[in-house]
Formats: C-alpha cells, sequence, structure tokens
C-alpha cells in the first residue's frame, strides 16, 4: 500500500558544471574603432604626402640633369661623350623615379580620402562636382 501521506524524498539537485554562454556573433562596434581609421587615413596620407614630395625633388633633379645633359650636346638619343651620355641617362632614371613617387604618392592619398569617407560614422552624403578647372568633393562630416 502507498501512503500517500508520507513525504516524498527531496529531488536530487541538478548536475552542475560550467555554464555556458553564448558569445554574441557580432562584435558591437566600439568608439575606438572610427580612431583606428581615422589614424590610420592620416598613417596613410602622410605616407602619400611623403611620396609626392619625393617624386617633386627628384622631378627637379630630372629637369635639372636633362638641361645639363643638353648644354652638353645631347640631343634626342645622341650625346657627344661619355660623360654627357651619362648625365642624360641620370635625367631620364631621375625622371622615371618622379613619375613612379607622384603616382604612388597620389594614389595614397586617394586611399586616405576613401579611408576617411568610409570610416564608422561617416559622412551621411558625399557630393563630387567637376567643373573645367576644379574638382569638388563636398559632405557631411560629422
Amino acid at each position: 500500500m502507498i501512503d500517500r501521506d508520507a513525504e516524498t524524498p527531496p529531488e536530487a539537485p541538478a548536475a552542475t558544471g560550467p555554464s555556458r554562454t553564448r558569445a554574441p556573433s557580432v562584435a558591437p562596434i566600439h568608439s575606438d574603432t572610427a580612431d583606428l581609421w581615422q589614424t590610420g587615413g592620416w598613417v596613410v596620407a602622410t605616407m602619400g604626402g611623403a611620396s609626392l614630395v619625393a617624386g617633386a625633388v627628384f622631378g627637379f633633379q630630372a629637369i635639372s640633369k636633362k638641361s645639363d645633359a643638353e648644354a652638353a650636346g645631347c640631343k634626342d638619343n645622341r650625346c657627344p661623350t661619355e660623360a654627357a651620355a651619362s648625365t642624360r641617362n641620370d635625367a631620364r632614371s631621375a625622371g622615371n623615379l618622379a613619375t613612379t613617387l607622384i603616382g604612388s604618392g597620389a594614389a595614397l592619398v586617394g586611399a586616405a580620402v576613401a579611408v576617411w569617407i568610409l570610416k564608422p560614422g561617416a559622412p551621411a552624403s558625399v557630393q563630387v562636382e567637376a567643373g573645367p578647372t576644379a574638382i569638388t568633393v563636398s559632405g557631411a562630416w560629422r
């Protein structure tokens, strides 16, 4: 016979183990993220500016050496002496380096502008206008 008035034995406590919580699938954006984008933009812009300055320096050297080679008698691809030919070759090398540095500097400055525009909390709108003498970029930056 079963006595219903008797106390029922207490239930065994649930097995306790390490609690498991789920990590969020997407990390929240911290305010530091926008600062990293801003800093990265300045670093890339600085590298681009340095490249543009170095390109200008080599460009002026190329122009000067070309003038020296022409003064020594070089015309087109012919030079009267080996020294004049060497000066002309130095001018060509400096000109090639100037072209490379100015091109890469312009690309880096463009990348910096893109970083600033695309950073978290970037402008709500960007407008680019091209005219006969200028290109204007404007926007509402926060």
